[in-house]
């Protein structure tokens, strides 16, 4: 019972953690960059020197919102790579059992897992503590704001590690655990107000004055929290709208302990169970399709037969296919390959943004349709991502990649067979992607512009997106040679990508604001410091409202320039390490 008390899981895991870099690294990077976003924020608030010092006060709630939304993003997309792999770690490592014989309750095992999740959260909230003490010094904020804002952020982090965990018990892979937590944040966004809409929900008494985003139960509390910065609500009724997300992670967390004792050795949504889940899919719609249509139902079992014949005389033909099938295997294994997942992608986009279109006025739809945009964008290279993430990481972790070395083929073969899935899928997305702008430019004033704006607008989306996408996946594929485990390279990758998207911007900006007294978009250079922000501020028009179309069209130019450089430097880096990453040489060492 004693060491029950000491919760030992997560004494070993916190010193385990504390042992390696990597989670040094990651809260360093998160408290400069907090703290870099609140030296910006005062700099842009700052009050010329022949005006009065009195100006500067009641600036506190713009920079608060700003270190809230930054630490809140940053939460969204680092945490679930930390949740996922709380039970799909231990399965892959084949340590889920071991720890079940022990004297820890399937209860103890996962709280005390659920409490390591919350490490990092809580660390944010630490390091934003004095950010937020010194917003509140500065006028604007009333005390029960700033407790409102951290509440926010702890039932956030409590949400996000809820699904995290549930998705890590039910799927075997860390990267579809990964991807999934994405889908559950979205779901749990999406719907609710998507049925308060339509009417099919009811909507909460006093909140039915806040916008139809802030209605829903799970993202109230969020909306409460932005306008209680500026003391627009009581903390009681945040504290009221805390409770249904509180009560939702309460029940996942008792879903996932559920299914750790019931599944013990392998997850519910393995391999083997999705494909008899498919296959059952297929035999329901094909008994139901012919009913609704009127024929007979044999005529069903009839084409049922003839698929399984066909399927049958062409399996000799798959058998029989050559030796450099890793790239099929590769393809198989992940099911984002596939056309009907991005179809479905595609059909959801098009209601969406038809709903929206629909129920916002035209500026509101222009704000939509932009972050919409975004947030794709991160949806797509999140797949990239993951797919990537388990290319040799995840044969080194299964203790296969000694049999892939020993194949007659040359390492850049072989890099190019493991990456079919990941380039695969960087195809795949630039569907609904490309679905999703030209529905914009035809709903918005956006198609009314003239045709040089348009084709700038495609030019620099496109280009962009391209250039993520596979700098996406090299750097991951990189951090999957070096890792011995899929969810360390998709931590590190992670890392690295936001990093690299928000570093140099964060540094730009405190140069542009403290060395040259001047706002951060008011200098042209300032867009040239992450691919992403070019990619907002060409959705938002920034760019041709600021610079005009020929001035446009030259950062536009220097951009791709720039990041596909930087793109070409890594994938050349990759290729150049490859020898002594794989530990074999193949002959082609010195070939550039």
């Amino acid at each position: 019972m004693s060491q029950i008390q000491e919760l030992p899981l997560l004494r070993r895991e916190l010193l385990e953690s504390s042992r390696r870099p990597r989670t040094w690294i990651v809260r360093v990077v998160i408290g400069l960059v907090l703290c870099g976003l609140f030296v910006t924020a005062w700099g842009t608030r700052q009050p010329p020197l022949d005006a009065s010092a009195a100006e500067f006060f009641g600036a506190g709630p713009e920079i608060a919102r700003l270190v809230i939304l930054c630490s809140l993003l940053a939460m969204s997309l680092l945490l679930p790579a930390f949740a996922c792999s709380a039970i799909s770690s231990e399965r892959e490592r084949r340590s889920l059992e071991l720890l079940l014989l022990s004297r820890l309750s399937p209860w103890h095992l996962m709280l005390e897992k659920f409490l390591m999740q919350l490490v990092l959260p809580c660390t944010v909230l630490l390091i934003m503590a004095p950010l937020l003490g010194a917003a509140y010094a500065l006028g604007g904020i009333p005390a029960s704001g700033l407790m409102g804002a951290g509440l926010a952020l702890l039932v956030t982090a409590i949400l996000i590690n809820s699904a995290g965990i549930l998705c890590s018990a039910l799927f075997e892979s860390t990267a579809i655990a990964f991807l999934a937590t994405f889908v559950v944040l979205l779901l749990l966004g999406a719907v609710p107000v998507i049925l308060i809409d339509i009417g099919l929900m009811p909507q909460w008494g006093v909140l039915q004055q806040l916008p139809t985003f802030g209605q829903g139960p799970f993202t109230t509390f969020l909306l409460l929290a932005h306008q209680g910065v500026s003391g627009q609500h009581d903390l009681r009724l945040q504290l009221f709208a805390c409770v249904p997300p509180l009560t939702l992670s309460l029940l996942m967390f008792v879903s996932s302990c559920l299914t750790v004792i019931r599944w013990p050795h392998e997850a519910p949504l393995n391999d083997r169970r999705q494909r008899a889940i498919t296959a059952w899919w297929h035999r329901a719609c094909s008994n139901f399709l012919p009913r609704f249509s009127g024929r007979k139902a044999t005529d069903s079992a009839t084409v049922t037969q003839a698929a399984g014949t066909t399927a049958s005389l062409s399996q000799p033909v798959r058998n029989s296919l050559p030796h450099s099938s890793i790239a099929t295997r590769e393809i198989a294994r992940n099911e984002q390959t596939h056309w009907k997942a991005h179809l479905g992608y595609s059909a959801t986009l098009l209601i969406g943004l038809h709903w929206a279109r629909g129920e916002m006025h035209q500026f509101e739809f222009i704000l939509f349709g932009a972050t919409f945009q975004v947030f794709f964008l991160i949806l797509s290279l999140l797949l990239v991502l993951a797919a990537a993430s388990n290319s040799f990481a995840a044969e080194r972790q299964r203790q296969t990649l000694d049999m892939l070395l020993v194949l007659p083929i040359s390492n850049r073969q072989l890099v190019s067979e493991k990456m079919a899935a990941s380039d695969q899928i960087a195809r795949r997305v630039l569907l609904p992607n490309a679905l999703l702008l030209v529905s914009r430019l035809l709903m918005t004033p956006l198609g009314q512009q003239s045709l040089s704006e348009i084709l700038l607008h495609l030019l620099c989306t496109s280009g962009h997106l391209l250039i993520l996408l596979s700098l996406t996946a090299w750097i991951t594929l990189w951090f999957s040679l070096r890792m011995k485990t899929p969810v360390s390279a998709l931590q590190g990758s992670l890392t690295v990508l936001l990093g690299l998207c928000g570093g140099p911007l964060l540094l730009v900006s405190i140069l542009i604001v403290i060395g040259m007294q001047r706002l951060p978009w008011s200098v042209s250079g300032w867009y040239l410091s992450s691919p992403v922000l070019m990619f907002m501020a060409n959705e938002v028009q920034w760019l041709q409202r600021s610079y005009g179309v020929v001035g446009s069209t030259k950062l536009v130019i220097c951009s791709l320039v720039i990041w596909g450089l930087l793109e070409r430097v890594v994938r050349w880096q990759v290729r150049r390490d490859l020898s002594p990453l794989l530990n074999r040489l193949d002959g082609t060492e010195c070939i550039g």
